[in-house]
């Protein structure tokens, strides 16, 4: 146990087999709950293939802890990949969380079932386009 370490925790939570090295965390696995029984008011996404459209995947490097930027030890320097979460925000508001400080951060696990809609409307677009070609 490392008493530099803060932990926020709102609710239950149990942690097995995690370990953090330069503000990376390694797992065997990151399971979020999505059990139907838990849920009401299911709807399909439409317009997915929209959404992705309205974002960009970038290559960026973290501004340094000096300038604003992540705490030290968070690859400063280091090429990293991913989207912007002020453009993620405009397309997919629900993914975007807003802590005290004003940082915004995306919740990118959830970006895997607006994929999956995507990839289904490009197949049907796909579909379509067989049809009419054969």
């Amino acid at each position: 146990m490392n008493p530099a370490w803060k932990l926020d925790v709102a609710g239950a939570m149990h942690v097995s087999q995690m370990t953090q090295i330069d503000n990376v965390v390694f797992s065997y696995g990151f399971a979020m709950l999505s059990d139907a029984q838990l849920k009401t008011d299911v709807v399909e996404l439409d317009n997915a293939l929209g959404a992705i459209a309205g974002l960009r995947g970038v290559r960026f490097s973290w501004v340094d802890e000096a300038s604003g930027g992540p705490a030290s030890g968070a690859a400063t320097g280091q090429r990293q990949i991913g989207v912007l979460a002020q453009e993620v925000a405009t397309v997919l508001p629900e993914i975007v969380h807003t802590n005290a400080a004003g940082m915004i951060s995306v919740d990118y696990g959830k970006l895997a079932a607006v994929l999956v809609q995507a990839v289904k409307e490009l197949e049907r677009r796909v579909a379509i386009l067989e049809r009419k070609a054969g």
